[in-house]
C-alpha cells in the first residue's frame, strides 16, 4: 500500500505576502476551510505546494518553514509578532 501523500502548503494573498504555511493530506477541503473559517481567508490568491510522504515528517518541515518565512496568520507567532509582521508588510521594503 502507498502512503498518503501530505502537502507542505503555503497560502499567498495577491501581493504574494505569505499569509499561512500548514501540512495537509486533505489540499482542497484545507483550503476550502480557511476560506471559510478564517478572517484572512478571502483573501487568498495563490496556493504553493511542496508534497511528502509520512516518512519526510512534514511536520517538522512546517514548523522550520514558518520560522524561516514567517507567514502572517501562523499561530506560533505571539500577537505581538504579528502586529509587527503585518505593520512591516504594509510600510513595504525600508
Amino acid at each position: 500500500m502507498r502512503p498518503t501523500p501530505t502537502h507542505l502548503y503555503r497560502l499567498f494573498d495577491d501581493e504574494d505576502r505569505l499569509l499561512y504555511v500548514g501540512v495537509t493530506e486533505h489540499l482542497e477541503q484545507r483550503v476550502a476551510h480557511h476560506r471559510r473559517r478564517q478572517s484572512w481567508g478571502d483573501r487568498i490568491a495563490r496556493v504553493q505546494l511542496d508534497h511528502f510522504t509520512p516518512e519526510d515528517f512534514p511536520f517538522t518541515v512546517e514548523q522550520q518553514v514558518i520560522l524561516a518565512e514567517r507567514p502572517l496568520h501562523n499561530v506560533s507567532l505571539s500577537e505581538g509578532q504579528k502586529r509587527r509582521r503585518l505593520r512591516e508588510d504594509l510600510a513595504g521594503p525600508a
